[in-house]
């Protein structure tokens, strides 16, 4: 089983680049993501969910404050409203503490949902 952290510090990022070699110019337009989550410290309260086309400028998608919705080992589904445009680049960043005082992000398991377009 995979398992992805950020070091402890502010701003921390995990990036997914849905780009592939087979299908060029593929975009993602989210309505949901699902966060896998697999320990039972270090549970997320303050981060963000944002979308790019090119790794530099970055739109924020969903901002999570004081979100205790994280309680342990498991996949959380959250919902994205109002986004009409298409990405290719995806970041969980850490905007502040998590449960246990640290800024440590961890993911586990990964999924968008939505409507994927060829730009």
């Amino acid at each position: 089983h995979v398992f992805f952290w950020t070091r402890n510090e502010a701003r921390g990022w995990i990036q997914f680049d849905i780009d592939h070699k087979s299908i060029s110019s593929i975009r993602f337009t989210p309505t949901h993501y699902l966060y896998g989550f697999q320990n039972n410290m270090w549970m997320p309260r303050n981060w963000e969910f944002l979308g790019s086309n090119d790794a530099i400028n970055w739109d924020v998608l969903k901002t999570h404050t004081n979100d205790n919705t994280i309680v342990g080992s498991n996949s959380y589904l959250f919902e994205i409203n109002g986004v009409s445009n298409p990405y290719r680049f995806f970041r969980l960043q850490v905007t502040g503490l998590d449960a246990s005082g640290t800024n440590y992000l961890g993911v586990s398991a990964f999924e968008l949902f939505g409507c994927v377009t060829n730009s």
